[in-house]
């Protein structure tokens, strides 16, 4: 049931994508009228033009870096690896402070 209440959800979204082109490209005049063409809400239509993102493509408030600093800090690990130094975790926590120092964030472990 999941899968399927996933895949609806997708769906809707590729409408609400559908809709918005529609709508900037001046094919349809209304918010309303592209909400109607398309099958859907026309305040989530509304919520996209006012760039709101979708809930599942946005990161969680609790994570506290960056997509690219987690690629990072996977890069560095797979560096000591593959040369054959042995990972302390209090290593890889102090790389994750100094990239989160450079934006003055909270050290990793602290809320």
């Amino acid at each position: 049931m999941p899968q399927e209440q996933n895949t609806i959800l997708t769906q809707r979204e590729g409408r609400i994508t559908l809709a918005l082109q529609a709508c900037t490209s001046s094919q349809l005049k209304t918010v309303r009228s592209a909400a109607a063409a398309y099958n859907v809400p026309h305040q989530r239509l509304a919520d996209r033009i006012n760039e709101i993102t979708f809930r599942p493509d946005t990161q969680p408030n609790s994570y506290k870096l960056t997509a690219t600093e987690e690629t990072t800090i996977v890069r560095y690990i797979l560096n000591l690896d593959t040369r054959g130094f042995a990972l302390w975790l209090c290593e890889v926590a102090d790389m994750a402070d100094k990239l989160l120092a450079t934006r003055s964030r909270t050290p990793v472990g602290e809320n």
